[in-house]
C-alpha cells in the first residue's frame, strides 16, 4: 500500500533525459543518449529505495522453478504476454505499412502514437497500480463480491478518464501537436499530417 514512490518512479527518469537533452545533447550525441538511457533506468531504482527499506522489503535473489507461486507466476504472466506481445507487433506492422508512404510517415505514425499513449501512462498505469493489489487481495481471501465490485469501480474510472480523453485529443489533436513537437525540423506540415493520424489513434485509447 506505498503507492506514492511508484506512481512517481518516471520522475528521475524523465529528469535525466530533460537535463541530458538539454544541457549535454550537443556534446555527446547519440552515444551519450545510449548511455544516459541506463542512468536514467538506474535513478529509478535508487528513488525507490527508500520506500523499500520503508516497507521493510529484503530481496533475495532465490529463482525456484518448483515452488508453486513461481509456477503460478509464471502461468499467470502468459496472457499478459501474449497481449503486450500483440501491441508491439501492431506497432511494428503499422510502422511496416507506413515505410511505403515515405520517411516522414513512419515518424507522423511514432509521434501520434507517442501522444496517445501519454493519457495510458500518467493516469491509467497509476489507477492499475493501486487497483491491482486491492483486487488481487480480496480474490485471494475469497471474497469474490468486493474483488467484482474493485474491478468494476476501475473499468467505470478508466472510462471517466479515457472517453472524454479520446474525444478530446480528436477534437483539439492540431494545436495539441502544435505544442508538443511543432519546433525545429518538425513543419506546420508535419503537425498537419500527424494531427490527422492522431485523430484515427484516439478511439484506440479507451480499449487499451
Amino acid at each position: 500500500n506505498l503507492f506514492a514512490a511508484a506512481g512517481a518512479v518516471n520522475l528521475p527518469y524523465n529528469i535525466v533525459y530533460i537535463i541530458y537533452l538539454i544541457f549535454l545533447a550537443p556534446i555527446f550525441g547519440i552515444k551519450g543518449l545510449a548511455a544516459i538511457s541506463v542512468l536514467a533506468v538506474l535513478s529509478q531504482v535508487l528513488f525507490l529505495v527508500p520506500s523499500i527499506l520503508k516497507a521493510d522489503f529484503h530481496f533475495k535473489p532465490i529463482l525456484n522453478f518448483k515452488d508453486k507461486y513461481t509456477q503460478q507466476a509464471l502461468i499467470l504472466a502468459m496472457p499478459v504476454l501474449v497481449s503486450v506481445s500483440i501491441n508491439n507487433i501492431n506497432t511494428i506492422f503499422n510502422k511496416y505499412l507506413a515505410t511505403g508512404l515515405g520517411n516522414a510517415a513512419v515518424s507522423r505514425l511514432d509521434y501520434a502514437n507517442k501522444i496517445n499513449l501519454v493519457i495510458l501512462g500518467i493516469f491509467i498505469t497509476a489507477i492499475t497500480s493501486v487497483v491491482f493489489p486491492a483486487m488481487s487481495r480480496a480474490f485471494a481471501e475469497k471474497n469474490y463480491l468486493l474483488g467484482k465490485q474493485i474491478m468494476n469501480g476501475s473499468v467505470k474510472s478508466v472510462l471517466l478518464i479515457t472517453v472524454p480523453s479520446a474525444i478530446g485529443m480528436a477534437v483539439l489533436a492540431r494545436p495539441i501537436i502544435e505544442i508538443a513537437l511543432q519546433y525545429g525540423a518538425f513543419t506546420p506540415e508535419d503537425t498537419l499530417e500527424t494531427a490527422k493520424v492522431l485523430v484515427f489513434y484516439s478511439p484506440v485509447l479507451v480499449f487499451l
